[in-house]
């Protein structure tokens, strides 16, 4: 998929990816796939990052990006579900606490319209039916 093309993506801010594990590739291919937004890059903690570049975008240290970035971009935390969701938890309140929007990624080939979704940082993916009443 051309990435460059002119065809508008629903949302105007850039993505983004906070995790670069096989997660992060997911997400990124997800993204893209269903153009739900322009993903300017990824960002692990200072500790994990070894590149400047991961897929092929620029590859930031959470801790260090300026107040510009965080304000003008939005994020996924794309951690893997491990340890009962801790670690993805435990970063899902350090982005909050640093101010960070966190998006909901949710397939344009999933049925929400039932359910609501109250939550952020939620990743609905293709062929999910949300039933009548249900909350995420």
């Amino acid at each position: 998929m051309n990435m460059n093309s002119d065809q508008t993506l629903p949302h105007s801010k850039k993505l983004i990816i906070i995790g670069i594990g096989s997660t992060g590739r997911r997400i990124l291919n997800f993204v893209r796939a269903h153009r739900l937004y322009d993903v300017a890059g990824f960002a692990v903690n200072a500790a994990y990052k070894t590149a400047d570049e991961f897929q092929g975008l620029p590859l930031h240290a959470l801790e260090g990006l300026s107040e510009r970035e965080r304000r003008e971009h939005c994020f996924f935390v794309a951690v893997q579900w491990n340890h009962l969701n801790a670690q993805r938890r435990h970063m899902y309140e350090e982005c909050t606490g640093m101010g960070l929007e966190l998006v909901n990624l949710i397939s344009p080939l999933a049925s929400t319209y039932a359910g609501e979704i109250r939550g952020r940082n939620c990743w609905i993916q293709d062929g999910v039916v949300l039933q009548t009443g249900a909350v995420v």
